[in-house]
């Protein structure tokens, strides 16, 4: 366990700001691990089951899965750039914390 005073981060603004970052490799890698996840998981009649459901309560459609993965095949690096500085807006940032009480500001911490 460490001490209540050493915080090990990795600053977010860097993280999620630093787009230029995202190789090839990575994107691509992170793509196969989404679609893989997509597929092993219709394996089972649940999954299938939480696919069609979860899929027509959101869209009011059926699910297409052949559809639905030409949409992953589709992503670009672009795509998840647009994504990032959508839903990464550090301003709304909150942090969570469970350990003995520091006397830190985390989210200060966090974003620098």
């Amino acid at each position: 366990s460490l001490p209540p005073d050493h915080v090990a981060v990795v600053p977010l603004d860097s993280y999620y700001n630093d787009t230029t970052g995202l190789t090839d490799d990575e994107f691509l890698r992170g793509k196969a691990q989404i679609k893989s996840a997509f597929v092993f998981g219709l394996e089972t009649s649940i999954g299938n089951m939480n696919l069609l459901g979860k899929h027509a309560l959101l869209t009011g459609e059926v699910a297409d899965v052949e559809e639905l993965i030409g949409k992953i095949d589709a992503v670009t690096p672009d795509d998840v750039r647009k994504a990032i500085d959508v839903n990464y807006d550090l301003s709304k940032a909150t942090v969570g914390y469970v350990g003995p009480r520091i006397d830190k500001n985390l989210l200060d911490i966090l974003k620098n």
